[in-house]
């Protein structure tokens, strides 16, 4: 509860059952958008006693924008940050970063209008790849820093996803409208859900 979680947009949690959470305040009303005058961050709560609330609490990060996502692997911190796709490398798991956010996809728009509808939902998959969700109103052209633009891989509305050592993009869907919320079955299989046109894909 406030003031320990605020503005909160996203959970993960990690293996030693500590929650992560990415707060936002950065996300505006409609004719601002976005208010680029505050900052975005990360917030670690840890339930050391297990009587279920929290009585640890940390900042990990407070320097991001336009944060929607979080997740936990591969040496690091992952942040859904449209445009970008960051990783916070923390190598020892000390909880203090071991350098700047780094970017690892660019090319995530967020539209003038239905702006609510930007990339978000970062998750790593049973196969090991990074998948996160994009919204039809914020079409993007996804690719590593530099990438030309034709080599550039489109998303309209769907799922994505990224392999964190391969360096490899991949859009696995389009054509929903609002993807906000994804899971994988004991078999591997992938369901997400959707708003507007169809609620629950396979």
């Amino acid at each position: 509860g406030e003031p320990d979680v605020q503005n909160p947009i996203a959970t993960a949690w990690d293996a030693r059952g500590r929650m992560w959470v990415a707060e936002n305040y950065t996300y505006a009303e409609s004719a601002k958008r976005f208010d680029l005058s505050l900052r975005d961050r990360v917030i670690i709560l840890e339930d050391a006693n297990h009587d279920g609330r929290a009585e640890k609490r940390k900042v990990f990060a407070d320097d991001v924008q336009m944060l929607s996502s979080v997740a936990l692997g591969r040496g690091g911190v992952w942040l859904m940050a449209p445009p970008q796709l960051l990783f916070i490398p923390d190598a020892d798991g000390d909880d203090i970063p071991d350098g700047p956010p780094q970017v690892m996809l660019d090319g995530f728009t967020v539209s003038r209008s239905n702006y609510h509808n930007f990339a978000n939902g970062l998750r790593f998959g049973p196969d090991g790849w990074l998948y996160g969700r994009c919204g039809h109103s914020c079409p993007g052209r996804l690719g590593v820093p530099g990438t030309p633009d034709a080599q550039r891989v489109p998303i309209d509305g769907g799922i994505w996803r990224f392999h964190p050592q391969r360096k490899i993009v991949e859009v696995l869907c389009h054509g929903t409208t609002n993807p906000w919320g994804h899971d994988w079955d004991r078999n591997g299989e992938l369901f997400f859900t959707n708003s507007v046109n169809g609620h629950l894909w396979h």
